[in-house]
């Protein structure tokens, strides 16, 4: 094999792995990335500042409902609904403390 044939086998092969050199810190770089993104190293649960600054925190729902303007709960007016006594209940369960709460002594 001649000077000039060895030069430019040499230079064939320094090209490759100049490109495989390429690739790889290419590759290299977006692992790094990649991994940055699950490397959090503070964070509300593990440091004093506040979970508003938390990189991956869950966003607030938001509701759906459009505002009427009327404050929360029954309105003046509404008649309302409630649980009424049973006049022939199924079981009764009668039950008596066995001590005062106040002062203690058994009953």
């Amino acid at each position: 094999m001649t000077d000039r044939e060895l030069i430019e086998v040499l230079m064939a092969r320094l090209e490759a792995l100049e490109k495989e050199v390429s690739f790889l810190r290419k590759e290299n770089l977006d692992l790094w990335g990649r991994l940055a993104k699950y490397e959090s190293p503070k964070d509300s649960r593990n440091s004093s500042i506040p979970p508003s600054i938390d990189p991956n925190r869950a966003k607030r729902n938001r509701s759906l409902r459009k505002a009427t303007g009327r404050k929360a709960g029954g309105q003046p007016g509404h008649k309302g609904n409630t649980l009424r006594m049973n006049a022939d209940p199924d079981v009764v369960v009668e039950l008596r403390p066995d001590y005062c709460r106040n002062c203690g002594p058994s009953l």
